[in-house]
């Protein structure tokens, strides 16, 4: 392998070009599933250097794509996953415009290289990572089949290496009672709003009884109409987060637990609808997550924190348990670090150390793919791992 294989590639140019696809991301924000602008900006770079593009009419998939570079030749397929999905009146402030110029420049910086050792690399635009996760639909409906390894990097505070997070199971709770009026007859109502309270109260009575990693939270969305009214409906949703797919099942069952409880004490019934599909734990490879930090590294990224422990939930996390994955994080500020999901971290991302940590990230993804490409050794190491996990 050459000692530096970008040396025949126009790296300044393609820096450009992924500057200028994070800036015009970040000029037209787009909401999970409404992300037509973004994926056409993606599209078109990508088709520019010669990828081939797959579309999708599948629900909730609609600004879904694959794009491939094939090189001719035999070997790995490499994919790189892009999110463009901006959040509601604050945009970008998740840094989802720099995240998919990463991984849309790191599949171009690897189709200049392919050639000489085989393969292909893929750019999947995964909709949706605020909302209902796109790329657990995603990996359900069979889109990762083939696959041999699957990478993506998140803006943030600091540079730090693939790790954990938590998986999730989102749930909507609704109470049924009857209504009555609150001071002239409230023993004939049936008050759902009671039922609601003695949930909360019941998951926090719950949560010296959870271990450490489990994470109950929720909110009411609906509490009823007036004071003078016993609610006979309420609403609210909640997440249970636990360290593993498996404690988070059980942390569930503990909550359903809770919910019955509160019907048996109220004469409220309950309803539970357990929103999408749960999102898993993420299934770090460790073979690949070393050879990414080595490649983070020759990149010239500093100061790589080896603290793998998270308490958010990715829908990385479902592909991960699919094919071989790696979700690695790249400081964008080299000042006081702001709060993701703020307007500060947005702007942040419109900033010349950002543009520069961005295209290091790129080719440091890159490089990591064409070590796999070269090496069919470390490949069948990665899937070892894999098979074992």
């Amino acid at each position: 392998m050459p000692a530096n294989p970008f040396k025949e590639v126009s790296l300044e140019e393609i820096k450009k070009e992924m500057v200028a696809l994070s800036d015009e991301i970040f000029a037209n924000p787009e909401v999970s599933g409404a992300e037509y602008s973004s994926k056409k900006a993606h599209v078109k770079l990508l088709e520019k250097h010669h990828f081939a593009i797959r579309e999708f009419d599948l629900p909730q998939l609609e600004t879904a794509f694959i794009a491939t570079f094939d090189s001719g030749k035999p070997g790995p397929v490499i994919a790189y996953l892009a999110e463009y999905d901006a959040l509601p009146e604050i945009g970008h402030a998740c840094g989802h415009n720099l995240l998919g110029a990463v991984s849309t420049g790191a599949a171009v910086l690897l189709s200049k290289l392919l050639p000489s050792v085989g393969g292909k690399t893929l750019l999947i635009g995964t909709p949706a990572e605020e909302t209902y996760g796109g790329k657990i639909l995603m990996v359900d409906a069979g889109l990762f089949e083939g696959v041999d390894i699957s990478m993506i990097a998140h803006p943030d505070s600091e540079n730090r290496v693939s790790g954990e997070s938590l998986a999730c199971h989102e749930v909507e709770l609704e109470f049924r009672g009857k209504a009555s009026h609150a001071a002239a007859a409230p023993d004939k109502g049936k008050n759902a709003l009671s039922a609601m309270m003695l949930t909360f109260m019941g998951i926090n009575a719950m949560r010296e009884h959870f271990t450490d990693d489990v994470r109950v939270h929720g909110i009411i969305t609906n509490g009823g109409a007036a004071a003078n009214i016993i609610p006979d409906f309420t609403k609210a949703t909640f997440h249970v987060r636990a360290a593993s797919r498996k404690t988070a099942d059980e942390a569930r069952e503990r909550f359903f637990d809770i919910v019955k409880g509160a019907e048996l004490m109220t004469g409220a019934v309950a309803s539970l609808d357990c929103l999408g599909r749960p999102y898993d734990n993420m299934n770090t490879n460790r073979v690949l997550s070393d050879i990414c930090t080595a490649c983070m590294e020759s990149a010239g990224m500093t100061d790589i924190s080896r603290d793998t422990v998270s308490k958010v939930s990715i829908d990385m996390g479902n592909v991960s348990h699919a094919v071989p994955a790696i979700h690695p994080f790249f400081n964008i500020t080299d000042e006081s670090a702001p709060e993701l999901h703020t307007l500060a971290f947005a702007a942040c991302t419109k900033t010349p150390f950002a543009y520069e940590q961005m295209f290091k990230m790129a080719q440091a993804l890159a490089l990591t793919g064409y070590k796999v490409a070269s090496d069919p050794a470390l490949l069948a190491e990665i899937k070892e791992e894999f098979k074992k996990s």
